[in-house]
């Protein structure tokens, strides 16, 4: 994923991943006795998820944050680009090249709102080469009336029904039939050119 995985951790200092989950339930074990109850959070608990929470300095000081595991003293952090952030260099490259060597693009469950994701779409149609996007709810290439088809679903209806057809998401033939679908595409009543 071009803006990384939210299931898992990235160490700050080591670079090495682990369990987002398994950390959450780390960090409550050790720090139990600064949970609040469910009932004060909800009236501080915004649309976002985060909560506006008084903490007294003494909460504050005592509470823990475990070092990453491998190298035992990094900060752990969501493995995410987040606003603000650049995408890691080599990741770009990776993505460059594998456009490069594709015959077209399937944009998974973005909104393409950023740059650094949009730019393979510009990239994929100047090198005449089809794009499907599939999401929920309209995309930057939609707004600014690239020739795409686009597929309005979510993501996760297409993964769950993989099973159903016998194919799982890590299955290198899988990925290779849906670019494949993308790529056949040929019909131009099928794509979307104005916002």
């Amino acid at each position: 994923a071009l803006h990384g995985r939210a299931d898992r951790n990235r160490c700050l200092t080591c670079g090495s991943t682990s369990c987002r989950a398994s950390y959450h339930d780390k960090l409550k074990r050790i720090n139990s006795h600064l949970l609040l109850k469910k009932e004060s959070l909800q009236d501080s608990l915004r649309p976002d998820g985060d909560a506006d929470i008084e903490l007294s300095q003494a909460a504050a000081a005592a509470f823990t944050l475990p070092p990453c595991e491998t190298c035992g003293t990094g900060v752990l952090k969501p493995d995410v680009v987040f606003f603000g952030d650049s995408v890691p260099r080599d990741r770009v490259n990776f993505c460059n090249d594998a456009l490069n060597n594709s015959d077209a693009l399937l944009v998974c469950g973005s909104s393409l709102a950023v740059y650094s994701s949009y730019r393979f779409v510009v990239a994929a149609l100047s090198a005449n080469k089809p794009v499907c996007i599939l999401n929920i709810g309209k995309t930057r290439a939609e707004y600014e009336g690239l020739p795409v088809l686009k597929l309005e679903a979510s993501v996760l209806a297409l993964v769950n029904s993989l099973p159903l057809l016998g194919l799982q998401l890590n299955d290198d033939d899988t990925v290779v039939s849906i670019a494949s679908a993308v790529a056949d595409i040929s019909d131009p009543s099928l794509v979307s050119s104005s916002p």
